[in-house]
């Protein structure tokens, strides 16, 4: 008898805690507005010279850069681009998108050394739409997604390869 109510008292609470694991769900894909993705590891002088050579190649001027001893920030200015067609079927007539590169140590070498940092990409993208004339955060479309991920390819591809200075 202890080993039945044992067992269903197993298969119960396995049963409760399986349907609160189902019913939670992260962020869809569909509703992010904001892309971000790790691209590797890099030296300070290689992420300063590469990054900005793939923003100058995409068109990005950078507008804030800083570097501190806990991390490397460089943001560009609002790129206004022509509306990717899946954004014109939704209604969308101007479209802006900015990047946002941080970085952060992975080691640090205090004999003079090479410091590696940990490259951090975020997309950013505000719309306008038909009947509006603010601007607003709205959920990256399967084109963006394609565009921010080739950016953070790009840039990967650049920090991985090449001689690096030290």
């Amino acid at each position: 008898m202890f080993k039945i109510k044992l067992i269903s008292i197993s298969i119960l609470s396995t049963l409760i805690l399986g349907g609160c694991a189902g019913t939670y769900q992260s962020k869809k894909k569909s509703d992010l507005t904001t892309f971000n993705t790790k691209v590797g590891v890099a030296t300070a002088i290689d992420i300063k010279e590469k990054t900005r050579r793939l923003l100058d190649r995409y068109h990005y001027q950078v507008v804030r850069f800083e570097e501190t001893y806990d991390e490397i920030y460089i943001e560009t200015q609002w790129s206004y681009r022509t509306p990717f067609e899946d954004e014109y079927n939704q209604g969308i007539v101007n479209t802006r998108t900015r990047f946002i590169i941080v970085t952060n140590p992975r080691t640090r070498s205090y004999a003079g050394g090479v410091d590696l940092h940990l490259v951090n990409v975020r997309g950013e993208n505000q719309v306008r739409y038909v009947d509006s004339d603010n601007w607003v955060n709205s959920p990256i479309s399967d084109m963006l997604m394609t565009y921010f991920n080739k950016f953070a390819e790009d840039l990967k591809t650049e920090l991985s390869m090449g001689i690096r200075k030290f």
